[in-house]
């Protein structure tokens, strides 16, 4: 006679559960961030940009641009990067954003980008997105690949879809979107996140944190 063996239900119950976390806690090729220190933890791969400073305006793009240690998103508490504090004279009204250089992407390939937001005193005047483009082989800006702006060789503030709509204040939002690269790009330029159009709000303050670029297909 062959013997059977019940297994408790309660046993079997944490075998699932502990394989379901297993899965969950194994990413495949569709879940990885090939973003180098996207989750801001300190400013490795990330640059300041922007236009020239001109102190006698009253615009040091160090003092508008700073890693935010004690702001973050999540619970990682690894900081983020901080745009704020803008108060420019004489009309003066500059871009300035941080920027994370050649990004390597496989050509045609469709990628999920996004990331983290959140505000303080943002007036409705301000542009706050993310702002890329892609480059061939031989490093060539490419065009044809925005929607509705054919000419155009990189995403701005009104073709982004990743664009902060909200301003003011509030508590951190994802910012999503979907972009299929050009047959001949390798890889992403430049992306930026940015902010613009702002001549003087000295309380004004916009933290980014938590980007993420995988490929979906």
């Amino acid at each position: 006679m062959k013997k059977i063996f019940l297994i408790p239900a309660a046993l079997t119950a944490l075998v699932l559960c502990s394989t379901h976390a297993l899965a969950q806690e194994t990413p495949d090729a569709g879940q990885i961030n090939i973003l180098e220190n996207g989750q801001i933890d300190g400013l490795t791969e990330w640059v300041i940009v922007g236009v020239a400073d001109k102190p006698e305006n009253n615009y040091v793009k160090e003092q508008i641009l700073a890693y935010d240690a004690n702001e973050s998103h999540g619970s990682d508490w690894s900081g983020s990067l901080k745009i704020g504090n803008i108060d420019l004279k004489n009309g003066f009204k500059p871009w300035q954003a941080w920027r994370h250089r050649d990004i390597l992407i496989e050509p045609g390939a469709t990628y999920a980008i996004s990331v983290w937001v959140k505000t303080a005193d943002m007036p409705k005047t301000a542009n706050v997105y993310l702002g890329f483009g892609f480059k061939s082989e031989d490093n060539k800006w490419l065009t044809g690949w925005i929607p509705g702006s054919p000419e155009k060789n990189s995403i701005d503030h009104r073709t982004s879809l990743w664009i902060d709509k909200t301003k003011g204040t509030h508590d951190w939002v994802e910012l999503t979107g979907t972009v299929t690269a050009p047959k001949d790009a390798v890889k992403i330029g430049y992306l930026q996140a940015r902010v613009d159009n702002i001549i003087s709000a000295p309380e004004a303050k916009v933290w980014f944190d938590d980007f993420k670029i995988v490929k979906v297909k």
